[in-house]
């Protein structure tokens, strides 16, 4: 009952492998192993890791952790090497994705769900069609209006607010505690603009306000108040505003900014009670797709499992039917577990770590970083790392050294987390990491600030194929690309690196 709470870089694929093979060497069945990733690239990988590490034991650093791991000697371990390779070849191993597994499960208990096991999954439903149901379903339940305007008052379009409403019924089960109500918000933007007026007067009669503070205090409407980014200082005391700045300045930026707060939290309200109206049709509209073309996504195989394995009266007993072939769980970057995806496993994992009956070698094991949630997408909450070790009593050791960047990124990654995360540990660097930059730069025109930096790198005499700018959004990165051709700077975006879209390929083409 271990974890290893290690970040990017520090070896983590290196130690669930080290598990894994500590597991067979001591006499575990392959077929009995459950080892779950996130992604197929990472189950791919760890079983060629598996099986490499295995052809080339008495070369690698695996050995030495194997051994340390099993309390075995080195000659033992390598003389049973062939026969545990030929078994983990020959078994049915269970290293996989967690959506995956969830499938395998649906599939074996599907007519509790009214499904034949033959449906096939996507990473999605077909939009379309569903897209289409969907709005049939809105109109017979008049949420006409609801949509429309969650979509207006969002400044989202449909197929955005469509994923959503997939999010929402994902975690339906986390949000059933919660409750949302209609809450007026205009209000809340005239007190912000009128703060802003406030502030607009005093850069006014400043004179020696320059032409980038009297901009940086105009704005329209509520909108391009919102793109400001001083808005987010603790001061108005710095670079932009100095030759302006009165304290009066500071307690206008803390009015608007809570009227900003106010604003905000009234519209989430307003948000997720049209979700919450929405959500119960979409999901009738999914569940009609799939039980006419048995088609269905991963989150509805994610959704339907929880229902079978935690609301039937037959739960417990198809759990135990499940644990008969799951002695050792795995799992790889535990911190981007859904509390859903959680609650599955829970029953598994008590069962395993409970150490009786047929579990008495059971073992359970997981890896993750609290700090990163690749997944966050995916409903992954990295509170759930520290709350799973309290729940099962699981021992938790730190892979503290960074393998992979340099020692500046390292120092700043500290930096940065030391203060965010209660007992922190640092990361090290290996010794020959000795190199790295990072600069950290706030202003407020971004643009001009971008296109200064790649100039200063070329005049450094960095490479341009090196260089890559990084936006939020595709208009960004479209107005960077337009500021760079001006400047004469070849520049290759997402969209221009198809091979279609490179000069050569025309040139065939023609």
């Amino acid at each position: 009952n271990l974890a290893y709470e290690a970040s990017a870089g520090s070896g983590k694929t290196f130690m669930l492998v080290v598990r894994y093979l500590s597991l067979l060497f001591t006499g575990a069945s392959p077929s009995k192993i459950l080892a779950l990733t996130f992604t197929n690239k990472a189950a791919h990988e760890m079983q060629e890791r598996v099986v490499q590490t295995l052809e080339e034991l008495e070369s690698r650093g695996e050995l030495d952790e194997i051994i340390k791991v099993t309390e075995l000697s080195g000659e033992v371990i390598l003389a049973s090497r062939e026969k545990v390779l030929g078994e983990f070849l020959n078994a049915n191993t269970k290293i996989m994705t967690i959506d995956k597994f969830f499938t395998q499960i649906l599939r074996k208990f599907s007519l509790y769900a009214s499904l034949m096991p033959d449906f096939s999954t996507f990473a999605s439903q077909h939009e379309l069609k569903l897209m289409s149901r969907f709005l049939k379903e809105v109109s017979i339940a008049g949420k006409r209006d609801t949509l429309i305007n969650l979509s207006l008052e969002s400044n989202k379009r449909l197929d955005n607010i469509f994923s959503l409403l997939d999010e929402f019924y994902t975690k339906k089960q986390e949000f059933r505690h919660l409750h949302f109500s209609k809450q007026e918000y205009k209000s809340y933007e005239e007190e912000a603009l009128n703060a802003l007026e406030q502030l607009r007067k005093i850069v006014d009669n400043c004179k020696e306000a320059s032409a980038t503070v009297k901009k940086a205090v105009v704005a329209e409407n509520f909108t391009e108040l919102m793109a400001k980014t001083w808005l987010n200082r603790e001061s108005l005391d710095y670079r932009t505003f100095s030759k302006c700045y009165t304290p009066d300045m500071d307690m206008i930026l803390s009015r608007i900014q809570e009227a900003i707060k106010k604003q905000n939290r009234a519209k989430e309200q307003n948000f997720f009670y049209a979700l919450n109206e929405l959500v119960g049709i979409y999901e009738k509209s999914k569940k009609a797709l799939y039980m006419d073309d048995s088609e269905l996504s991963f989150s509805d195989v994610t959704s339907l499992v929880h229902f079978i394995l935690n609301e039937l009266d037959d739960s417990e007993f198809l759990y135990f039917r499940l644990d008969a072939q799951i002695e050792h769980m795995l799992l790889d970057e535990f911190q981007d577990t859904s509390i859903v995806q959680y609650e599955i496993l829970k029953p598994l994992i008590n069962e395993i770590t409970s150490g009786s009956g047929i579990f008495e070698n059971g073992s359970f094991f997981f890896v993750g970083d609290v700090k990163q949630s690749i997944y966050r997408f995916r409903g992954g909450v990295s509170a759930l790392f520290q709350t799973v070790t309290n729940e099962q009593g699981t021992e938790v050791d730190q892979l503290v050294t960074n393998y992979r960047s340099q020692k500046e990124v390292v120092s700043f990654v500290n930096t940065v987390f030391k203060e965010k995360i209660r007992n922190y540990t640092p990361q090290k660097t290996r010794k020959d990491a000795l190199g790295g930059y990072v600069e950290v730069i706030q202003n407020d025109e971004l643009i001009d600030t971008t296109l200064a930096q790649i100039k200063k790198l070329i005049s450094l005499g960095a490479n341009l194929d090196e260089i890559a700018v990084l936006c939020a959004t595709n208009g960004d990165g479209e107005v960077v690309k337009q500021k760079l051709i001006e400047e004469n700077i070849d520049v290759v975006t997402e969209t221009t690196t198809k091979l279609i879209n490179q000069t050569s390929v025309q040139a065939v083409l023609e």
